[in-house]
Formats: structure tokens, C-alpha cells, sequence
């Protein structure tokens, strides 16, 4: 046909050569100044987002006597983009709602982006689609006209075809009733640059509005063709106040027609992409024409370079390095497996103290008190004795019962592991504390500091710092004569340290030192490492510091 041949001719204007106003290709990394890409594209190995820069061509820089034709470009990072990426523009059918005087008061957009399913290139072979949409009329309009317009973005470039309009109105029954069809020329007319009856040609540039008819459309169906290839100028075809459709407020209609297109933009554009796997790219970038048909393409090299430690020569001058103090490393592996084994003898040594401390404890302590309940016992059988000694006798057999219980319970406390921590520690040296003080009626003040939770640490030395305390406060309860009795518990890790002060009649250190159970604290504070002092003079009361090295919390 004449106008395809003319549609055609409008459209294209460039060959397989880069065509004058090619889009230009720029890059920055990581947010730098954008430079040419002319001689490809080298990405650091530490670049984190790479920036492309792709045209130069805006509606404000374009001269169109220098380069009349524009272009619409799509671009692909082969091994990056999973096909060509396209700049989306828009075009498409609007309906307008006027009210009685015919003034705009509202509208209805109903656009199409990039290229339709059945579009190939040419007017002629393309296969159209049959679209349909609803509206309602809103309240004040009294008439509805329809606009095919090609004024999306600026710099939308493509071609947008539809026909066979059709705008139908529901009956009281419910049924459906065109009320208005475009309409066509006579079967004479093959192609026209006059305006069917009823429409009109608008926009900045009419002459990118035309009529053709197209057998893929309908025999004898008349389409209205707008191709846009002007960044800075569009088309439009709308319906003259005197072809407008007359409707109701609120009245739904419904707007049939057939469509075909293929849309892009022109204008410049920059796209960000995450620095991908260091290797080798290619950036492409395609131009095409008003009717999507693809021109020249120009591919830019881009090199993503490896990290040194992905390099060979870096993996070789480690193995170079490592060989030497290899044998080191092994020696190194070995002493370590040996001390652990020695560390896990020395655990499974004093486990086996420990087993045996509990095991003399319980001998001694718990076996000699109910040897004494058997005795106190079996003497209140065997002989002949008044009320008022038995009476005596059972409360002595309380007394050492009680006191056995207790016993057997700091026993109990001191092998259960979760216990193994410094609070549970402190609290039970407050309990035993006010246990002992109060049935002495000696008050006591007790000071304990806040102490990181689960701080480590090992049952025996939780076992001996209590028989240690419990001793001290043992002497002061029996020999001072005090009134009141002070326990503070300080912690400067790694070391523990415990003051039991009395306000008691005091002694002179000299001399005293091995009196008194102090001997056995000693004895018991050097069994773990630590050490007991005592300060005391007559008059003055005196104070027991212990001091004992505890292990430092592991994270």
C-alpha cells in the first residue's frame, strides 16, 4: 500500500552503521564522574555498584535539522540482564467526559507500554488485540468523546494503531447498545490525509497522525496510525464536539476496541547495576525506529578484574610461604593434642580428690555425729534414768541432728555443679551468715557486691571457702563476746575477698596465731592458693581476711 510505503519511510532513516545521534555510552564506579566507554570498561576488583550512563539526546538539547530522525534504544549486560531491557513509554486511548456546555471535566487513560504480543515490525502483518474496558460516567457530564493521543513522556518514540472502535451503553433490561462506532471512509479511498468524518488531527505535529486500512484489522476497517519518531512533539486524533457520544451521570459503559503498538523512549537514561562476579562482559546497546524494526548496535568490552587473592600469582607466594613454616604448624598441632591430654589427666585427678575429700568428709564429720546419736542412744536403753535426763538425752539427740542435717546439706551443696558459679557462692556464705549469727542473738551486716551472672567457679575451692567462713565465723560467735558481726564480699577478678569483723573483746596477734582454729584456715586458704591474715588487738575486735584466686568469666 502507498501510506505503509510512507509509514515505513517515516519510520526507519538509519542502516546497520552507527547512524549520526547514536546514544553515547558512559560508566562511573561506585558514584564517580561518568567517562567514556569508547575504549570499554575496567571495574576494579573491590567495586561495589557500577553506573551506566546511555544517550545524549534530551527535548531540550535535540536539533532537528541535525539529526531530524530520533531514536529509541534498548540495552542488555550479556551474562547479567536476562534479555534487552527497554525504556517503557506511553500511548494510548483516552476517554473524556465534558458536561453540558462541552467544557473537560474529567478522563480516563488507557494506555499501552512496549510492544504489543503479536507486533512484528510492519502495519500489514502484525496481529492486533481486542481490548475492552469499563467506565462510569461521572455525575455533572452530559457527553463522552475519545482521544488517541501519542503525548506520554516527552521523548516517547513508537507507533500506536487502533480501530474498530466501539463504545456501548446498557439498556433498562440490562442489555447492551452501541452507541457510537468509528466510522469509515468510502471503500474508494485507499488511504487519506483528509480527517474521517466526525474526527479531527491535534498535537504539535498533525502530520505524525494518519488513516490507513489494514486487512489484519477487518475487511473494509478503517485505522487510525499515529508514529511518533519526534522526542519533542507528539499526535493526537480526537472526536469533534459535534461526533461527541451523549450519556448519563452514572451510567456504566463499556469501550471495545483493537490495538496495536510498539513503544520506547529516546530521551538519556542512567541505570545502576551491582558489580557482578569479577570475568568478562559485554554491554550492548541497540537502536531502533518508530516501529520497533532494530538498527545498529554497538557492544562495549567490560572486565570485572579478580581480587588479588583470586589471582595465581598470590595462591603460588602462599604456597611459597606456607612451606616453610609448615613443619612448624605440624609440631605446633602436636605439643597441643599432648597438653590436652595432660589437661584432661590433671581434671581426671582432681576428680578423683575431690571424690576422696567428700568421701573423708563423710567419714569423718557425718560418721563420728551418728556414731554420737547411737551412743547418746543406746545409753538412755541401757540404763535406769530419771525423766529429767531423758528429756536432756533427746534434746541432745535434736541437737546433733539438726546439726547433721546441716551438714549433710552444705555436703550436698558443695558437689552439685550447679552450683559452680560465684553468685550461688555468695549467697550461701549470706545464708550460713545469718544462720549462725541469729540463734546467738549477734547482729550481723553483710555486704555483697553485684557479680557477673555464671561467673565460674570450681567446687573445691567453693567447699573450702565455706568451711573457712563458717570457721571464722565459728570463733568470733564463741570467743569474742561481740555484739555484732560484719561479712563483706568484694570481687577484683581474678581474686575473691572476704572480711569477717567482730566488735568483740579483741586478742594480741602475736602468740594467738595458732590458737583458736586459725591454723586450720590457713591451712584450708593455702590448699587453694589464697591466704588468711588477721588484724586484731585488745578492745578492737578483730577481722579475718580471706583472699582466694577464682577463674575470670569465659564469654
Amino acid at each position: 500500500m502507498v501510506l505503509l510505503g510512507v509509514l515505513s519511510a517515516l519510520a526507519s532513516g538509519f542502516g546497520a552503521e552507527l547512524p549520526a545521534g547514536f546514544p553515547s555510552i558512559e560508566y562511573s564506579i561506585d558514584g564517580g564522574s561518568f567517562q567514556s566507554a569508547a575504549n570499554g570498561i575496567g571495574v576494579p576488583a573491590d567495586a561495589k555498584q557500577i553506573g551506566m550512563k546511555l544517550g545524549d539526546l534530551s527535548p531540550t538539547s535535540r536539533d532537528p535539522l541535525r539529526n531530524p530522525k530520533a531514536m529509541r534504544f534498548q540495552y542488555q549486560w550479556s551474562g547479567v540482564d536476562p534479555g534487552w531491557r527497554l525504556r517503557i513509554g506511553d500511548m494510548g486511548l483516552v476517554v473524556r467526559f465534558h458536561n453540558e456546555a462541552g467544557n473537560l471535566i474529567g478522563q480516563r487513560e488507557f494506555y499501552a507500554r512496549k510492544e504489543s504480543p503479536g507486533w512484528d515490525g510492519t502495519l500489514e502483518h502484525s496481529r492486533p488485540l481486542r481490548r475492552r474496558e469499563f467506565v462510569t460516567v461521572p455525575k455533572d457530564v452530559k457527553w463522552v468523546s475519545l482521544l488517541l493521543t501519542s503525548a506520554g513522556p516527552p521523548d516517547a518514540i513508537g507507533t500506536y494503531v487502533a480501530g474498530n472502535i466501539n463504545i456501548y451503553g446498557y439498556t433498562s433490561q440490562g442489555d447492551l447498545s452501541r452507541i457510537f462506532s468509528s466510522d469509515s471512509p468510502s471503500s474508494s479511498q485507499e488511504t487519506s490525509q483528509e480527517e474521517p468524518e466526525g474526527w479531527v488531527r491535534d498535537g504539535t505535529n498533525t502530520s505524525m497522525a494518519r488513516t490507513a486500512r489494514l486487512d489484519n484489522l477487518g475487511r473494509d476497517t478503517l485505522a487510525f496510525c499515529i508514529v511518533d519518531n519526534d522526542p519533542v512533539a507528539h499526535a493526537e486524533w480526537r472526536l469533534k464536539p459535534e461526533a461527541y457520544v451523549a450519556v448519563h451521570p452514572d451510567e456504566k459503559l463499556m469501550i471495545e476496541w483493537d490495538e496495536m503498538f510498539s513503544i520506547g523512549l529516546s530521551d538519556l537514561t542512567i541505570v545502576y547495576y551491582k558489580c557482578p562476579p569479577p570475568g568478562n562482559y559485554q554491554f550492548r546497546l541497540a537502536v531502533a525506529d518508530a516501529m520497533g524494526t532494530l538498527g545498529a548496535e554497538r557492544s562495549v568490552p567490560v572486565t570485572v578484574f579478580r581480587p588479588y587473592w583470586m589471582q595465581f600469582w598470590f595462591w603460588g607466594g602462599l604456597a611459597l610461604v606456607l612451606a616453610v613454616p609448615s613443619g612448624l604448624g605440624i609440631r605446633a598441632i602436636i605439643r597441643s593434642r599432648v597438653r590436652r591430654q595432660l589437661q584432661l589427666m590433671e581434671q581426671q585427678h582432681l576428680v578423683e580428690r575431690e571424690r576422696l575429700r567428700i568421701a573423708r568428709n563423710i567419714h569423718d564429720d557425718l560418721g563420728a555425729r551418728l556414731t554420737h546419736i547411737c551412743l547418746v542412744g543406746g545409753r538412755a536403753e541401757a540404763e535406769a534414768l530419771s525423766m529429767e535426763e531423758l528429756r536432756m538425752g533427746f534434746h541432745k539427740v535434736i541437737d546433733m541432728t539438726s546439726d547433721l542435717v546441716g551438714s549433710l546439706y552444705e555436703t550436698v551443696w558443695s558437689v552439685n555443679p550447679e552450683n559452680d558459679h560465684l553468685d550461688a557462692l555468695l549467697n550461701h556464705l549470706t545464708q550460713m551468715t545469718q544462720n549462725m549469727c541469729e540463734p546467738a542473738s549477734i547482729a550481723c551486716r553483710i555486704h555483697v557486691p553485684e557479680v557477673p551472672e555464671n561467673h565460674p567457679i570450681p567446687s573445691g575451692i567453693r567447699h573450702t571457702i565455706s568451711l573457712t567462713v563458717k570457721e571464722a565465723l565459728h570463733n568470733a560467735i564463741k570467743h569474742s563476746e561481740a555484739t555484732e558481726i560484719s561479712a563483706r564480699f568484694t570481687v577484683d577478678a581474678p581474686v575473691l575477698r572476704i572480711d569477717i569483723a567482730d566488735n568483740g573483746q579483741g586478742f594480741p596477734v602475736s602468740g594467738a596465731e595458732r590458737g583458736h582454729g586459725l591454723k586450720n584456715m590457713h591451712d584450708r586458704m593455702e590448699e587453694i592458693g589464697g591466704t588468711a591474715r588477721i588484724e586484731s588487738s585488745p578492745g578492737k575486735g578483730t577481722t579475718i581476711i580471706l583472699e582466694a584466686r577464682i577463674l575470670q568469666n569465659t564469654p
